[in-house]
Formats: C-alpha cells, structure tokens, sequence
C-alpha cells in the first residue's frame, strides 16, 4: 500500500479576477464609483464581484483605472481598449444594469452567452441598484433586483428576462434505448440552455455512457436521458482522500458499498476501515 501525504502550505495561489471594459461604457452620473459599476467580469465568483464594489474610483478615467488596478495587481486583471471612453446618464442607465446583472450570471456559468432584456426600470437617477448572490442563486430565466433610494425608504424595481445560450453535446444521428454513446454519436452546437444548465454534461462525461431511451437526432443531451450508473462499486479500488485541517492524505483502498456521486459508502485501507462521499468516478473524500 503506498501513502501519499499532500501538504497543504500557506502560499496563496489565487486566480486573477478577470475584467474588461469596452471602448465605449455607459453608467448613472453620481459622486462615486466602483470598479463593479463599469467592468465586464470574464471570469470569477461572487466573492469576486463583492471585492471589485470594494475598489474605488476616484474618477472614471483611464489614468484612475489604470492607478486602480496596479494598486491590486495580485487579484485583477484588466483589459482596456486604447480608446476607452465614458458616457453618463442622468437617468439610471439601462445599459449599466444589463452589464452587472451579466456578470452575476457570468458566475454561474463563464462559457456561456446571456441574452438579457429588462422590462421593467424607473428613470429616477437618484435610485440604485441593490444586486446580491441571492437574486440569481436559485433563479431560470428572470430576475426582480430592488432599487433604493439613498434620501427615503421608497423601492423600485429592475425586473427582466435572460436566455443562456452555451455549446453543447447534441446528438447528429437517432439511437436506440440503452445503446452506449460515442464521440461518432454528438457534435457541439450553440443552443439555448436557460433551463437545462443543471443538467448537462461535458462531450468527455457523455462518451461511454447508456442512454435509458430512444433519442433523436438534433436532441440535446441531458443527465435524465442517461442510465444512472454507480460511481463506485463494491470491490472497486478508489483513490481515498482524507483530509485533517490543513493537511491530506491521499491513499488507496477498497469500497465496501457502492453509491454515486454524493454518496457515503464505506472503504477499508490497510490501517483501518473509513466512511467518506463519493466526489468523483473512483474517489471518495473523508473529513
């Protein structure tokens, strides 16, 4: 039996938030600015969203953005047109809504290509918007935002539509119930996926795997059109990672159950027997 031991040292290895902003950007005239309120997010996560509203402004010119960024240079990075240039709005900006709720949903998925409409937003400049994580979570297709007012408790409302669009695996040719798909089975086409984003595969999780009915050509391929397999099975030999604090310990062993991916199932190693969860095909994680 051969134990890998995996320290996990303090060096902080972060990805770079990765932003842009267009030639030409449009925002609400007011006193303040963010770097949240004019970059296009290409990449990143929530947390990241709320450290770039941290990132103040002192004015909306290439020079402050410039002076911005090299003062984080260890978490953002920028691309900026040569002919960068800033109009104000003395109404709330439609153009800067579309932008913000954009890079919430570029979070949950950063390949995908959003098609946004608002159909609803008062003009009133004075209002702002108030986005968080929360309103895009557990949302498909629409989004209601609330808008403050910095002077009373008076709300208003941005409220819209999306569509996700995203290439994926669709299949060229029909098959037949419990046949095993292959890469001469799918092709990747750019389809609209608002509602099936939870529950597509990759071309390389597809290749291999049983459909559980007749399929049509044309049909995108989802994880309810697929035979549900065991991740594990009884007697598999799996890759065990066994985390304690700031160390892992990666060995090998045998499950003693089987499950999917999520699942608990039991696994004996060489120095005693384990109860972890399914992460992967062939891995099982003990905390």
């Amino acid at each position: 039996m051969v134990f890998i031991f995996s320290l996990l040292f303090a060096l902080n290895v972060f990805a770079k938030i990765e932003v842009s902003i267009p030639a030409e950007i449009e925002v609400t005239q007011k006193d303040t600015y963010n770097l949240f309120d004019i970059v296009v997010l290409k990449s990143g996560t929530n947390e990241d969203i709320e450290f770039l509203k941290k990132v103040k402004l002192e004015k909306l010119s290439k020079e402050s953005l410039l002076q911005a960024v090299k003062e984080h240079k260890d978490n953002i990075s920028l691309k900026l047109n040569e002919g960068f240039e800033v109009k104000f709005s003395k109404a709330l900006s439609k153009e800067e809504a579309i932008r913000k709720v954009n890079n919430y949903l570029t979070t949950q998925c950063a390949e995908c290509i959003y098609d946004i409409q608002v159909t609803q937003m008062p003009s009133n400049p004075k209002f702002q918007f108030i986005f968080s994580e929360s309103l895009f979570r557990s949302q498909k297709g629409s989004f209601l935002v609330p808008l403050k007012s910095e002077t009373s408790t008076t709300l208003g409302w941005l409220s819209g539509t999306w569509k996700t669009y995203k290439k994926v695996a669709v299949l060229n040719k029909w098959i037949a119930q419990s046949s095993r798909i292959t890469s001469d089975d799918i092709k990747e086409e750019l389809k609209e996926v608002t509602f099936l984003i939870d529950k597509l595969l990759s071309t390389e999780e597809l290749i291999g795997r049983q459909a559980n009915r007749a399929l049509t050509a044309g049909s995108i391929l989802t994880r309810e059109m697929l035979v549900v397999e065991k991740a594990i099975k009884k007697g598999d030999t799996v890759k065990v990672i066994v985390s304690e604090g700031a160390i892992e310990i990666i060995l090998s062993g045998i499950a003693e159950s089987e499950g999917q991916i999520g699942d608990q199932i039991k696994i004996k190693t060489s120095a005693k027997n384990l109860v972890g969860r399914i992460i992967e095909k062939g891995q099982v994680k003990v905390e």
